[in-house]
């Protein structure tokens, strides 16, 4: 599998966050041990200060007394030994939920231990904890991601305000395919703020 455009820094990114999940490879007489030992211990894509902060290679190289050469070298055996290895399995035991809840330019996120019942694309809910702030309590969901990390699934529930239009969710597909917006702007815009650009609000009505 070994892949020489890998950068040492991607390697050195990707290896970290999955030092939750690498001790199996340990004391298997490999040559990288001693620099998975230091990944592991030094845990630097999920500290308890939330912040990731993995190092520069030059810090690594520092750090460690491993010369660059033989550091890239070992990253690339270590990376194809976890892309190769099946009896590597990872697991994730736990399910953290998120809300990300936007309105006309406020936002905020808020985490729940638990749903009984879980919303799907285009439904709607009412949330009256933060109307002062908000300014509105009826959300319809817009969108919603998966992210696995440390052992866990991380799922985000993604609100905007008002009420789901499946007209208007088709002209966003449209818009985006046909380059006019960007992808980015789905997400980092409002509702209104599209619509206008898109011409979809008359213009005596805005």
């Amino acid at each position: 599998m070994k892949d020489e455009t890998l950068s040492t820094t991607s390697l050195l990114s990707d290896i970290s966050s999955m030092s939750w999940a690498l001790k199996p490879l340990l004391n298997q007489g490999k040559d990288y041990d001693g620099l998975l030992s230091y990944i592991i211990d030094k845990n630097w894509y999920y500290p308890e200060d939330g912040r990731i902060n993995i190092p520069a290679v030059k810090d690594l190289i520092k750090d460690t007394g491993i010369p660059y050469g033989k550091l890239k070298k070992y990253l690339n055996e270590l990376f194809e030994d976890i892309i190769t290895n099946d009896t590597l399995i990872l697991s994730f035991t736990e399910i953290e939920y998120w809300f990300s809840v936007t309105s006309y330019r406020k936002s905020l996120s808020f985490r729940v231990k638990s749903l009984p019942v879980f919303p799907r694309i285009g439904e709607q809910m009412r949330i009256p904890y933060f109307r002062s702030y908000l300014q509105t309590n009826y959300f319809y969901v817009s969108k919603i991601t998966h992210e696995l990390e440390n052992g866990k699934q991380v799922i985000t529930i993604h609100l905007k305000d008002g009420f789901y239009n499946l007209f208007w969710h088709f002209r966003l597909d449209e818009a985006e395919e046909r380059r006019e917006i960007d992808f980015r702007d789905r997400y980092e815009k409002t509702d209104y703020q599209l619509k206008k650009e898109l011409d979809v609000i008359p213009k005596w009505a805005q």
